[in-house]
């Protein structure tokens, strides 16, 4: 059941209702490996980068350069974002992220995130079906 205001429009509760893993990876097939990144800076401005992303054991894991370490270590909460070609609806996911080894000959640190909440959202432009669809 999807809860709804008087205007229509998803509920902030039903929006940020909590995520499972297994919600997110029933979606990652169709959107694919590579995501964007959004990180927080120390000054609090946001920071985009791409990942390819693989599903672990109870985690979102994937690997980053030194720049988006740091912002990491600093502030843990991410958002992932999957877009396709021609697509209906864009895969968000948030969650916190956890850096858990040092970097590799490729110079990247290996990181897991737990996914908190996820949706998919409509695309800008597109006029069908709801804007904001919960997973979980």
């Amino acid at each position: 059941m999807t809860l709804r205001s008087a205007s229509g429009r998803l509920t902030l509760r039903e929006v940020s209702r909590a995520t499972e893993l297994a919600d997110v990876v029933a979606h990652l097939a169709e959107f694919g490996t590579l995501a964007m990144l959004v990180t927080v800076t120390p000054d609090s401005t946001p920071h985009v980068s791409t990942a390819r992303v693989a599903v672990g054991a109870a985690d979102l894991e994937l690997r980053v350069g030194p720049t988006t370490h740091e912002y990491i270590e600093a502030n843990p909460s991410v958002t992932l974002s999957w877009m396709r070609d021609a697509g209906e609806y864009q895969l968000i996911v948030d969650g916190v992220a956890v850096v858990v080894d040092e970097p590799g000959d490729d110079g990247l640190y290996a990181v897991r995130v737990d996914v908190r909440r996820a949706i998919l959202h409509r695309v800008a432009g597109r006029t069908d079906g709801d804007r904001c669809v919960p997973l979980g």
